[in-house]
C-alpha cells in the first residue's frame, strides 16, 4: 500500500512528530521544537523512501525503527543505547495501541486488514488515530510531568 499525499499529511508526519516527541520523552530527554521537527522531516522522507520507491511494505518497520534510531543518534546527540531504547519503547507503544484496536475490530467481526486496506479513508483514518490513543496519552503525561523510564530510583 502506497502512501499518497493525504495520507502522508494526515497519518505520516503527525506519526513521525509523536514518535519523536514520546520516544525522547519516555527516557527523560528534553530537546528543542527544532529538533522535533528535523526529525519529524528526515523520518517521513526515509517512509516515503521505503515505502513508495523501494516497495518495501513489510520491511517498513524494522528499518524505521534502525532509522529512527540512527536520526535520534544524530540529531540530538544521544548515546546508541538510549537511541535505541527509546525507538523501542515507542514502538512498543504503537504495536500495542494497534493490538488494541484489531482486537475490537475482531470483537465486532471486522477483518482488519480489510478494514484499513480498502479505499475508505476515513476507516483508515479512524483505525490509525484510534491505535495512537496510547502514544498520545504518554505525549500528555510527558508534557505535564516528568517521565523518566529508565530512572530506576525509589
Amino acid at each position: 500500500m502506497e502512501l499518497s499525499l493525504i495520507k502522508i499529511i494526515l497519518v505520516v508526519l503527525p506519526e513521525s512528530l509523536l514518535f519523536s516527541y514520546v520516544s525522547l520523552g519516555l527516557i527523560g530527554i528534553k530537546t528543542k521544537v527544532i529538533n522535533h521537527f528535523k526529525i519529524t522531516i528526515f523520518f517521513t522522507i526515509f517512509l516515503i523512501i521505503v515505502r513508495n520507491v523501494l516497495k518495501l511494505y513489510g520491511l517498513h518497520v524494522i528499518l524505521g525503527a534502525l532509522f529512527l534510531s540512527l536520526v535520534l543518534k544524530v540529531i540530538v546527540r544521544i548515546d546508541w543505547n538510549l537511541a535505541l531504547i527509546a525507538t523501542l519503547l515507542i514502538y512498543i507503544l504503537s504495536f500495542f495501541g494497534e493490538i488494541i484496536v484489531v482486537e475490537i475490530l475482531s470483537y465486532w467481526n471486522f477483518e482488519a486488514v480489510d478494514f484499513i486496506s480498502g479505499d475508505s479513508l476515513s476507516r483508515f483514518l479512524t483505525f490509525f488515530y484510534l491505535s495512537r490513543v496510547p502514544l498520545i496519552i504518554a505525549a500528555i503525561k510527558i508534557y505535564w510531568e516528568d517521565v523518566n523510564l529508565l530512572d530506576l530510583r525509589d
